[in-house]
Parts: C-alpha cells; structure tokens; sequence
C-alpha cells in the first residue's frame, strides 16, 4: 500500500486487487462472501494507531489508512524543538560549529529513511509467524495395498496407521518410526480407522463402522482387549467399501488424556457437531454448533495445550470446507480459512502453527498457517497427493498420507452386439472421467485434472483437438451432459457453498447460472427436444428429489423423491432413471408418471455408468468384475458387452454410447494406492 501510494497507483489500491496481489486469492474470489481484505485493514489501522502511541509518537512522517479506502494518507510533522542547552561549567569559548546544510536537502531523505523504518516496522508487527522448515521427505510404508491415516505416538518413537493389506478388511496396526514390522492390533471384518494416541501412549482409540454400525473404541498401543466408548451416528463416518475415501469425524484424544473429541449428532440434529466423551463416564458435550443446513464438524485435533480444537466444517456434499477453531472450553468459533475447498487433513505442528492439506491450489497439498487464522504458506516438498496430517507436539516431524490415483478413458468398437478389446483412449498421470458423446458424435467432452485443477474439457471424437471450456480452479466441477443441438453444455458446480448448474457454449466462453435457489442442485441432463433440464437436489436430510426446468426459464416440476439420480430420455420421449443409490433402472410414462422399475434391470447397480440411444441402455452391472451390459428396447433382453479392468470411477456419468453405437466409452481407475512419508528438519 505504501508502495503504490508513493508511486501514484492508487487505483491499484482496491479490495479485489489486494486480495489476488497480496493475499493469494484466484482472480474469480469474491470480497463480498471473503471479506479478508477488509478484515485485514481493519488490524492494519489498529497496529499503526498502536506504533505511532509506543514506538513512533516523535516520527517525522506518520502513516494512516482512513477508514473506508486502501489508499493511505502521509503526515510530514515538524521535528520536536531541541532542549536548551546547558550552562558550560568553565568559560571557555566553543569551537564554532560548522555551516549547517541546507534544510531544503535534508528532508526528504529524512522522511524517505522513516517511510523505510515504518514499513520495516509495520512489516515485523504483521508479517505471518515464520514456518516450519521441513527439509527431509522419509517414506515410513510401501506396502502393498493401502496404508493412510497415520497417528504419531506422544514419544515420536512410533506410528498407528490404517493398512488393508491387500484385501478389503482395513485395520489399525502400529509401527516404529525407522525400523521392525508392522504390529496388527485389530482384526475385526468391519472397517477399523481414524486411530488417535492417549497422551501417555498406552492406547489407541479408532472408530469401527461397518454398512450397519459406527463404534467408538479403545485398544491398548501393544495390543490387548478392546473396550467399546459409545455408538456413533455421524453421517461423515459413513461406510465406503474403499475406507480410504471415508471421510473423517475423528477421534481425537485430549491432552490431558480425560476426553476424546468426535464429529457427531444427535437426536433431530441436521448436521454433525464436535462433542467431548467423557472417558470415565460416557458423558457428551457439545463443542460446536453448525448450520443445520450443512453438512456439519470434523477432523477434530487438539492444539498441544489442550486450550482450543481446530475442526473442519463442510458446508455441502460437493466438498465446500474452511477450517475453524474453538475454546475446549467452550466459547465462540473462529474461522480460520475462508477458501471453500476440499480438506483432507488437519493437525497442530505447534501452540502456534496448524498443518492442513486442501486443494486451494490444484492437487492436494499441504499448508502451514498461523492458529490465529491468515495467510497459508504451501509446503511444496510434500508433493500434491497429501491426505491425513500428524505432527509432533514441536512440529519438526510430520506425518501424511501420500495418495495416488489415476483415472483414464478408455473406448471399445462395438459390432453386432459385441464389445472389441478395449483401447485407453482420453488419458494423463491424473484425473480423466464423465466421458460424453456431443448429438453428432463427433466430439466428446469430460472432466480431467491435466491443467492441474480439475475442469470441463471438449475433444474431436479420435481424440485430438483437446480444449479447456471451465476454469473453476478447484471449485469442485463436474457431470457435463451435451444439449440435443450440441451448441450448448449444462453442468453442476460450487457457488458459495452450494451446488448449482450453469450452461455455456460448447465452444467456450463464459459460463451462465441456469438453477441456483434449489438447494444442492446437480446431476443435470437435457430433454430430447431441448426444452427442458432435468436434475436432481438434496433439499431435506439426504433425500434426493429429481426435479424438470424448462431450459428457456419457468417453474420447476417435481418427477421423482428419494433416490433419484441422471434422468435420460429415449428418442422417443420416454424417461429412464439410472439412480446412484437404490438398485434398478427405473422409467416413466413422462414427466415423471408412473415411475416402475425395468423387470430385466431390477437389480443392477449403475453407479452413474447409464447410456441411453435410440437401440436400447448400456449400464454398469456393478459386481466383480465390473460388466457392461446392454439392454434392448426391442428384444426387452440384456447382452453383456464388456467387462471392466479396474474399478469404476465413483460418482460420475462415465459411460456413454456414440449416437451409431459405434462406440463405447467409460472411465476406470487404472492404478491407485498410498504411503505414509513424514517431513522432518527445523522447527
């Protein structure tokens, strides 16, 4: 601000300018719902009123930043008047003194060398405090199989982790930081994770879920009985049979070794909530209150005094995150982030430092940022697949989770009802998925990470001619479904914590919001004619509700309640529902009449892998292996075309037929896994 306002570039003194230029925010952020700008000048002003009380009352130039504005204002004060001389004691004439210069030389290098010392004053009152030094990247596993979620022992000796040694039964086992093999502590079929070390070391607690239950236990560190804490109802310990994408409610264990902290919720609760389990009694305190409308409160962590709990809250199931922190004591919530991104871990590295991995800036990296909330500085050495934090009480050894996962295209020439060897087709070292034939067949577009952050890209149907049409940034982005004409596509995105549809021209330029007041609105298709966009919203609890729009604007109509999901038109004019949560394909007789399920297709589990052309339905029959089935509308049979290599990417509409039935493309995971590193170096 100095700066631009000495070299006269106060118009580069705005809120939207500072908060890209200084404050690292996308140029797309908007200061209305991110006031850090505001909140930061706000701080400035009190720490200038603050040194010019203390430090600087005599400085010939005082700094302000008037109230309303950016551009600060310079005060050129006279210097005080020297005091009287004193009486000499002995009556001898002084030397003369010589000639003083001219003033008219003296002042502005006066008043530049205090504009310098007020900068370099203002710049120690309110530079971030320094990072961590981390200088050294260890890998601590490289098993086979999944190993994540590590938990540092208070001694920084040894590690608690989850492994699933290659098979689906994922349990917690402990290990030393450089030597010996793994010690299994659990072996129950159920989903054992989320381990967390009491503070003397002596037991774990982790939470066991399973399609059925959630529990909360605690196993002694070397092995022993376990004893059952209490049951768990928090809708983000959902089970997944991949534990690895499960997202985490915690435990964490508090310092003082009386609590463990868990996301939860009870009763009529509409979210879940940070409570306190007393150890010795079973007793809960709630510790947090969300918006009943999100999603709720996890990742708990303990700063090392036991004084405050970080926590991440999540505003919507599309992955809208900011970390907070509370008084253990109890008192008003603190934001700490106001990124609206994804968080996959959260730790303390010291009383005064908190870790945390996001994709604030492409991939999934790990930050360091003051507890009292400010600027986050990215710890480039940990790579882009950072899930899991831990940290020593010090912060001079880090523990993460080093994920892996590539997803790719892959086509294959169907004859006579037959399906060809399979060909990866749409590819990169990252994310590729929710492939989609244009009406004309001679284009496709998908979703791809290849730029870095994952957005919406066009291609010719051979492959060629690759073009980014979105540029969200790691605003979560996806399910892009072509209009009948091929001049436009609809797809869902975030908008302030919420999931909305936007349409935009199939060529590029600037996308235009279509449904933003419905709730979590996603999953858009069109109509055959192209007068109206299907999808679907969570408006209550987790229902789905599967709703109609004319695409020129109009009121909403209701199709289909709960388990709702992509709504695909026949040519002529029938609807089919291939749903992501019940099994079955369903049709209606139009606009959402007489909804039943297909006889033949009663059982099959799409996953959003559903295709419908004017032949018949290719679906995913979601089973091991992965088949790809199709259904004929003429002959009401089903043929198995195709079976899959590797597993199907989740929740995406990665299936799609090219409008001859030529060709067939999906999307599968080709490779996958995690490690667990851990950073060292200096404090």
């Amino acid at each position: 601000m100095v700066d631009a306002g000495l070299h006269d570039h106060a118009d580069r003194l705005k809120e939207s300018v500072i908060g890209v230029e200084v404050y690292r925010r996308d140029p797309s952020y908007d200061p209305r719902t991110e006031p850090i700008v505001r909140t930061e000048a706000r701080r400035l002003r009190a720490k200038l009123d603050e040194y010019y009380q203390t430090l600087g009352p005599h400085d010939p130039v005082r700094i302000d930043l008037p109230k309303g504005g950016y551009v600060p204002r310079f005060e050129f004060r006279p210097a005080p008047a020297p005091e009287p001389a004193r009486e000499p004691e002995a009556p001898r004439a002084p030397d003369p003194p010589p000639p003083p210069p001219p003033r008219r030389s003296r002042l502005p290098w006066v008043a530049a060398a205090c504009l310098v010392g007020a900068v370099a004053v203002l710049y120690l009152l309110l530079r971030p405090a320094s990072p961590a030094l981390w200088t050294v990247v260890t890998p601590l596993t490289s098993y086979p199989g999944d190993e994540f979620q590590p938990a540092l022992s208070p001694d920084g000796k040894q590690f608690a982790f989850v492994y699933n040694a290659e098979s689906d039964n994922y349990d917690i086992y402990v290990k030393l930081l450089d030597t010996g093999t793994p010690l299994r502590l659990t072996t129950n079929p159920a989903h054992d994770v989320h381990p967390a070390w009491s503070p003397d070391g002596r037991y774990i607690a982790f939470l066991r879920v399973s399609p059925t239950r959630k529990e909360l236990f605690v196993v002694p560190s070397l092995g022993g009985a376990e004893r059952k804490i209490a049951d768990i109802s928090a809708a983000e310990a959902a089970w997944s049979a991949e534990a690895s994408v499960m997202h985490d409610p915690g435990p964490a264990w508090s310092p003082d070794g009386l609590y463990l902290a868990i996301g939860d919720r009870q009763g009529s609760d509409g979210s879940d909530a940070i409570y306190l389990i007393e150890l010795a009694t079973g007793k809960r305190r709630k510790l947090t209150s969300p918006d009943p409308a999100s999603i709720g409160d996890s990742r708990p962590a303990f700063s090392p005094d036991g004084r405050r709990l970080a926590f991440v809250r999540t505003s919507s199931q599309r992955g809208i995150m900011d970390v907070f922190s509370v008084p253990v004591e109890g008192g008003a919530e603190k934001q700490l982030t106001n990124d609206r991104k994804t968080i996959g871990g959260l730790t303390w590295a010291s009383s005064s430092r908190i870790l945390f991995s996001s994709n604030r800036a492409g991939g999934n990296t790990l930050w360091s940022m003051p507890a009292r909330g400010g600027r986050p500085d990215q710890v480039l050495i940990a790579g882009r697949g950072v899930r899991h934090v831990a940290a020593s009480a010090d912060g001079t050894r880090v523990l993460y989770t080093d994920r892996i996962q590539n997803s790719n295209i892959w086509r294959v020439k169907l004859a006579s009802g037959h399906a060809g060897p399979p060909e990866r087709f749409l590819a990169s070292t990252g994310r590729n998925d929710s492939p989609q034939y244009s009406p004309d067949g001679r284009r496709i577009v998908f979703g791809s990470d290849r730029s870095g952050w994952y957005e919406i890209w066009t291609a010719n149907a051979d492959g060629s001619n690759l073009l980014q049409l979105t540029s969200f940034r790691g605003l979560p982005v996806g399910s892009p479904r072509w209009s009948p004409d091929g001049r436009e596509i609809v797809f869902d995105a975030v908008k302030d914590g919420r999931s909305v549809l936007y349409r935009m021209d199939s060529n590029g330029g600037q996308p235009q919001l279509f449904v933003e007041d419905a709730g979590d609105a996603m999953m858009p298709t069109w109509s055959r004619d192209g007068r109206s966009i299907y999808f679907s919203t969570r408006r209550e609890g987790s229902a789905l509700t599967l709703w109609k729009k004319p695409a020129g604007g109009g009121a909403l109509k209701e199709i289909m309640r709960d388990g709702s999901g992509d709504a695909l038109e026949s040519a002529d004019g029938r609807e089919f529902i291939c749903s992501d949560i019940v099994d079955g394909i369903r049709e209606s007789t139009g606009d959402g009449a007489g909804v039943h399920l297909i006889p033949a297709l009663a059982a099959a589990r799409t996953r959003r892998y559903c295709a419908v052309t004017s032949r018949g339905i290719y679906f995913l029959r979601s089973q091991e292996p992965p088949e790809i089935d199709f259904y004929d509308f003429a002959t009401r049979q089903t043929t198995a075309l195709a079976v899959m290599s590797a597993t199907p990417v989740s929740g995406t509409p990665s299936l799609t037929a090219s409008p001859d039935d030529q060709w067939l493309l999906y999307a599968q995971v080709d490779a996958k896994g995690s490690d667990i590193m851990m950073l060292t170096g200096l404090p």
